[in-house]
């Protein structure tokens, strides 16, 4: 119930912090790393390492761990270290951000965070129909997401395409960075 998920409209943590209770859905996720880090019997204090499927509630996961060793659990601590490619040992540190004159050092191009989507480059008259928010043809392109640069090698929009195989695919500007 504390999670920023929606029910009717409303987050799941201001039902909860009304008195409100929603019986929940499961849903599927994956675990696929479940380390013990530490374990301190005098305090019944563990840390865990989980690498696990986006939709994942970390505190959830706790609260069953506890339910199953018959204890119950719950989170003094969380720490994400990476989400993707981006990783806590990458970045720079709160405290350098905020003393740095000049961020741009520290700044990623925003083609990283889709550097996994199929690149593609657009001539100019499709790059003018992008830029309106306009769909474009992309022959001999079987990915459903790709990521669209000018003639420049500048990156201008993302585009999606339902059915990339289909004869007469358009592709649709999901976001134009103008």
């Amino acid at each position: 119930m504390y999670s920023a998920l929606h029910h009717q409209g409303q987050r799941l943590y201001d039902l909860a912090r009304q008195g409100q209770h929603i019986e929940l859905e499961p849903r599927p996720v994956t675990i696929s790393r479940l380390d013990l880090l530490a374990w301190s019997p005098d305090t019944a204090h563990l840390a865990l390492l989980v690498e696990c499927s986006k939709g994942t509630y970390i505190r959830a996961l706790a609260r069953d761990i506890g339910a199953a060793l018959g204890c119950g659990a719950h989170l003094a601590v969380l720490e994400r270290t990476f989400v993707g490619s981006f990783t806590v040992d990458a970045a720079a540190p709160l405290e350098t951000l905020q003393q740095a004159a000049d961020l741009s050092p520290y700044l990623l191009p925003p083609d990283v965070v889709v550097s996994d989507w199929f690149p593609v480059t657009l001539s100019e008259g499709q790059a003018r129909r992008v830029g309106n928010g306009n769909t474009v043809h992309l022959p001999n392109v079987a990915e459903a997401r790709v990521r669209a640069y000018t003639a420049d090698g500048r990156l201008l929009a993302l585009l999606e395409c339902p059915d990339p195989a289909a004869l007469a695919a358009q592709w649709q500007p999901l976001k134009v960075l103008q």
